[in-house]
């Protein structure tokens, strides 16, 4: 499928993502067809498969790449994805089984790796009758809050800390959502990612951010979401001036909080933490979600309001046959979990063995 046959798979593709209650926002279409318009990446595989009515019933959005010579599935979006799955119908009961079919029958792979499979992924509905092995792994750690008033979720915190978290209600601090047209949102993105590599600035942080191809793919994905009521950009400013900016992605039950840039020069006035935190909280109540995700990573801004920890899966899935990629699949859980935790897998063990490790 090219870009253009996947464009015009939209319509189609948002009914879907509307009928899967667990579906993600890197599953968008508007977020899957920025990354492929601005990261232009290689042997892109979009599985579709449709009832007998001509309605698509589960989708998948991968790509391929090579890794130690062993031709591996992997998120179309992976590098920019902190849940990944797949998009299943939840009215149609065998569409796990169907897409699971259509990936077998798809030539060209000899592993699948879902590297950040949420609980509850739709991706274990993949598994029913999956004629070859899968394996989960521990992956990423997510924090989360319920969705509430910022007073409830501050009660829970010691008063020490309450005290320094509400020094922000005594400033002049204004949140405003910048409007959804493609002009002030592209505006919007500029002034955030500008913000993000200052605040980065001799800090390291993620090389990726900081270049025009990510530019590139946020800017369309923030068109494509906010007028779509899945993204909402928010301008946060002190006394007039500007202070920080977020992007914050919807979903049916969630707000997860994205991508923010701060001015490093306004962090002893304001604490951005607690902003951050108050200003989810607001949108999810706005948007009637139960939960305020704080997506992947264990940062101390993140885990001194005592977030639920909700641990990913990476989960790997083979092709039925004995060959290359189960020597990948082996080698890797041997890498990352240890040959302990492998002896409770009789099969793995016995093949680990045959492999030399």
């Amino acid at each position: 499928m090219t870009l253009e046959e996947f464009e015009k798979l939209g319509p189609q593709w948002e009914t879907l993502y509307a009928k899967s209650a667990s579906a993600t926002p890197f599953l968008a279409h508007g977020w899957l067809s920025a990354y492929w318009r601005a990261f232009n990446p290689a042997d892109v595989r979009i599985v579709c498969v449709h009832d007998g009515a001509g309605r698509l019933v589960a989708a998948a959005a991968l790509r391929v790449q090579r890794r130690r010579g062993v031709r591996t599935l992997i998120p179309l979006a992976a590098e920019l994805t902190d849940f990944s799955d797949v998009l299943l119908d939840d009215d149609v009961p065998d569409a796990g089984e169907e897409l699971a079919a259509s990936l077998l029958a798809l030539p060209g792979w000899d592993v699948i790796e879902l590297p950040e499979a949420p609980p509850g992924a739709q991706v274990w509905r993949l598994l029913n009758g999956w004629p070859g092995q899968a394996f989960a792994r521990p992956a990423s750690v997510c924090l989360e809050l319920p969705v509430g008033a910022t007073e409830v979720v501050l009660a829970g915190l010691p008063a020490k800390q309450r005290r320094h978290l509400r020094r922000n209600d005594r400033l002049d601090l204004r949140h405003e959502a910048v409007p959804a047209d493609p002009e002030s949102l592209a505006t919007g993105v500029g002034e955030l990612l500008d913000l993000h590599a200052r605040e980065w600035d001799g800090r390291g942080g993620n090389a990726l951010h900081g270049t025009e191809t990510f530019r590139r793919h946020l800017t369309t994905a923030v068109q494509n979401l906010a007028p779509q009521g899945r993204a909402r950009l928010t301008r946060h400013t002190l006394d007039g001036v500007l202070a920080a900016v977020s992007l914050t992605l919807y979903t049916a039950g969630t707000v997860a909080g994205y991508l923010y840039g701060a001015d490093p020069s306004l962090r002893k006035q304001v604490d951005i933490s607690a902003l951050l935190i108050d200003s989810g909280l607001r949108l999810g109540r706005e948007h009637g979600t139960a939960k305020l995700s704080l997506l992947r990573g264990e940062e101390s801004g993140k885990l001194r309001w005592q977030p639920l920890a909700r641990r990913n899966q990476r989960m790997t899935l083979l092709r039925p046959h004995f060959g290359l990629g189960h020597g990948f699949a082996v080698a890797g859980l041997i890498s990352q979990a240890g040959r302990a935790s492998l002896r409770r897998i009789p099969a793995v063990t016995r093949f680990a063995t045959r492999l030399g490790f």
